[in-house]
């Protein structure tokens, strides 16, 4: 005897394979309470922008294809937390999405006048005014976006929920619905079930130490900085010249937000044995060379000067030198200097623009000694950067004869 296999399909019964955000599954559902409906949306999909639980303001995206040739006045999107049949009771459960609304201009590639003409906090309904649109089947792509949505939050993981997406001839049909009897004002038809899901956000998590490199050298760093101002012969100062070293570097870097700021302390040139305010600025008469002061000046002969310059031009970035230190006044630029070469002001390199500044007032407690002058800053974080120091003196005929010395310190104090 020849057997005959059978399919008994009971009412709309399909297969559907969905893909989501977050969690894809396929299904299978047998339902009843949809008369005359007549397609399968497919390929169909819900993109989440976020799939995290109780993430607000997610917008989910509604995509399909048309399984019915003809007029799509209405649809409807009915998001449930116990399955995606249609017909079936539509329960929320206590973690389901809230918050959901619809655009006005939500139905790509379709033609007409829609409107978003109700939705509760699980539902959108949109309805079709004029010029609705006609849709081929398995050609014409139907696009909804849903936003200010505040996802679910699950009690137990996976977090999954579904969608039952209708389409209508007519709008009544859209607003006529209800979950147990989608049909309710018009016949649906095409339609489909969408499975969601939250997923716990990946907590990725990684230290950046803040960072602040900063050297004082003379050839490199690690070795110690100095500078000597003189003839090369014997390091004797002289009216008839200016001298000058630019030995003295640094390299700076910080990824400091709001920026780094360098400050020195210390007095200016002296020829005390033991150099403190009190033994040299501090001392009557004093036995110094004068310091130049907060406002940067050109080099002048036979004047009493200690000064030095930061040119902006020797940095990248974001770092800039303070006013007292700034170099050349047109420029920028800081002159550099060769030691035991003697040089006449107003000549290249020295020009009348280039400047120089020490700003030691209130040495006893105050600018130099309490925080220090400022020589160079920057607003942001810096790259490594390297940069040089100009020092230049001057005495006159009357400059007290000794051995003359300054002990400087560069602070570097990172904002973070």
């Amino acid at each position: 005897m020849k057997k005959n296999n059978i399919i008994r399909r009971v009412g709309t019964g399909f297969i559907a394979t969905v893909f989501t955000v977050g969690f894809a599954a396929p299904f299978v559902f047998i339902f009843g309470g949809t008369a005359g409906a007549t397609g399968e949306l497919e390929p169909r999909s819900i993109t989440m922008s976020s799939s995290a639980p109780g993430a607000t303001g997610v917008t989910y995206t509604a995509s399909f294809k048309a399984a019915t040739t003809g007029t799509v006045s209405g649809m409807v999107v009915d998001f449930c937390a116990n399955d995606p049949i249609p017909g079936d009771t539509c329960t929320t459960g206590s973690g389901s999405l809230t918050g959901l609304t619809i655009t006005t201009s939500d139905t790509t590639s379709l033609t007409g006048t829609w409107a978003a003409t109700s939705s509760t906090a699980t539902r959108a309904v949109l309805t079709c005014s004029a010029t609705c649109p006609s849709v081929t089947a398995g050609s014409t792509v139907i696009t909804i976006t849903m936003t200010g949505i505040t996802n679910p939050t699950p009690a137990s993981y996976p977090g999954s929920f579904y969608a039952r997406i209708f389409t209508f001839a007519s709008a009544a049909g859209a607003t006529g619905y209800t979950s147990t009897n989608p049909s309710a004002g018009a016949a649906v038809v095409d339609q489909g079930g969408d499975a969601l899901s939250t997923a716990q956000t990946i907590n990725v998590q990684a230290k950046v130490f803040e960072t602040l490199d900063f050297c004082v050298y003379t050839t490199a760093c690690g070795t110690a900085p100095a500078a000597h101002l003189g003839t090369a012969t014997n390091e004797a100062l002289s009216t008839a010249n200016t001298y000058g070293s630019s030995a003295v570097q640094y390299q700076l870097g910080t990824n400091a937000q709001n920026g780094v700021t360098v400050t020195m302390t210390g007095t200016t040139l002296c020829s005390a044995l033991t150099l403190t305010y009190a033994n040299c600025e501090g001392a009557s008469p004093a036995p110094t060379i004068a310091a130049l002061g907060s406002t940067a000046v050109a080099a002048a002969l036979n004047t009493p000067q200690f000064g030095m310059c930061a040119g902006v031009a020797s940095f990248a970035g974001s770092v800039t030198p303070a006013t007292t230190y700034k170099g050349d006044s047109a420029s920028n630029a800081c002159a550099s200097l060769t030691e035991g070469t003697a040089y006449t002001p107003g000549t290249s390199p020295l020009l009348a623009t280039s400047q120089f500044g020490f700003n030691d007032a209130n040495s006893a407690g105050g600018t130099n000694f309490a925080g220090g002058s400022t020589v160079v800053s920057s607003t942001g974080p810096v790259a490594t950067n390297t940069g040089y120091l100009t020092f230049i003196a001057n005495i006159n005929s009357t400059t007290p004869s000794g051995i003359y010395n300054a002990n400087l310190n560069l602070v570097a104090t990172a904002n973070f």
